[in-house]
């Protein structure tokens, strides 16, 4: 059980750092506004979807 919990605290630690890193670095020369919108719309799917199934196979 603590082997899943931090597979999950890694997962979203994953997510935060992409969340800091990718705006600021990699996307930082993209003058267009259709770069950084694909990127958070991909963002949220992620953590959205990560979050059901985090919900979803939760048991007391």
């Amino acid at each position: 059980m603590k082997g899943k919990r931090w597979g999950w605290i890694t997962w979203f630690g994953f997510l935060l750092l992409l969340d800091y890193t990718v705006p600021y670095t990699l996307l930082s020369g993209v003058s267009k506004f259709h770069g950084a919108f694909l990127f958070w719309n991909l963002f949220a799917i992620a953590a959205i979807v990560s979050i059901f199934v985090l919900l979803w196979k939760w048991r007391d």
